[in-house]
């Protein structure tokens, strides 16, 4: 360690007992501190952006610890011992060299936020098939980044998520189980291989923001219109051709996003999207924008570059933009 690096650590460890929590990021560590086992006080664990390899089993002695932090390390599993920190909400080990989920971890009972993007997991375990309560409690799962071909059916299982992340990943389709997770708000499928989607996907209906950018998306299911809270829809880049009459009455939404797929006409029924303020529409194969774009008074940002347009609606300059 530097002389600077030398100085953070040691007034780390002086403010740890005051703060209850130890901040390490970005001192090159590649080990935990020695005193460590003996602030049994922490409740929170920072040492993202170190060069750690292994969880020290000295990490069993906080017994009061609720947050680790280790992103930016290169940890290739997590021990079972970690099972033993019964007191943890968060697991935060994005961005290391994870390549399987220890089964264990769904002894954690209080645990709700869990990120592991970035790394390179391919299934989560089987293990866990059981009904961990892992299962019933998790809120957030972050798997962006990874190696998944395949949507995990256990994830179907878990009740209560509310975020769910697998972006930038290989999967190919999303079984019609989804429609188990109503708790659902945010769901990120973007930059997969999806050629299309189940019309279960139409029950997760607490669902605000949808990114389905990057996929290869031909149409959607009619079901999608049941999801009344939805906000924002992005499915940049797809391969749809036609959007299906049931989108009009998505009443909630405020953004949609299309640009890049090769739609040459829009429903009737998108006259009825009265709360959308940013519409994208560029670089499709529309020749004309039909009159009903004029009833979307919320309108403010419209991009329709990259079309084959030769003609606007008469009214198209009322927007309030």
């Amino acid at each position: 360690l530097g002389t600077q690096a030398i100085i953070s650590f040691f007034r780390c460890l002086l403010q740890a007992r005051v703060k209850r929590r130890l901040e390490m990021p970005d001192l090159g560590l590649e080990s935990f501190p020695m005193e460590i086992e003996y602030m049994t006080y922490l409740t929170s664990l920072d040492m993202s952006n170190n060069r750690i390899r292994e969880l020290d089993t000295k990490l069993t002695s906080l017994v009061s610890l609720r947050i680790i932090s280790m992103q930016g390390n290169d940890v290739p599993n997590i021990p079972s011992h970690v099972a033993e920190m019964s007191q943890l909400t968060e697991l935060n080990f994005e961005r290391n060299s994870l390549t399987e989920i220890n089964k264990r971890i769904a002894e954690l009972s209080l645990l709700r936020k869990i990120n592991f993007g970035h790394n390179m997991l391919s299934a989560l375990p089987p293990m866990i098939y059981g009904g961990g309560v892992l299962l019933r409690h998790i809120h957030s799962l972050l798997l962006h980044n990874n190696e998944f071909t395949q949507f995990p059916h256990i994830l179907a299982e878990m009740h209560s998520l509310q975020t769910l992340s697998l972006s930038h990943n290989a999967i190919v389709t999303i079984p019609d189980s989804i429609r188990n997770l109503t708790n659902l708000t945010m769901l990120s499928m973007s930059h997969n291989r999806l050629s299309g989607l189940p019309q279960g996907i139409g029950a997760c209906t607490s669902i605000t923001d949808l990114d389905l950018q990057f996929n290869k998306l031909p149409t959607l299911p009619p079901g999608i219109g049941t999801m009344h809270h939805l906000m924002k829809l992005n499915l940049i880049n797809n391969a749809l051709s036609r959007l299906p009459a049931s989108l009009g009455s998505l009443e909630a939404l405020t953004q949609l996003s299309l640009r890049d797929n090769q739609l040459t006409i829009l429903p009737a029924s998108m006259n009825m999207l009265f709360n959308v303020t940013i519409m994208s529409l560029s670089a499709n194969r529309l020749y004309e924008l039909p009159p009903l774009i004029e009833d979307l008074t919320s309108l403010e940002v419209l991009t329709v570059s990259d079309n084959s347009l030769e003609t606007l609606p008469a009214k198209i300059g009322n927007f309030r933009a």
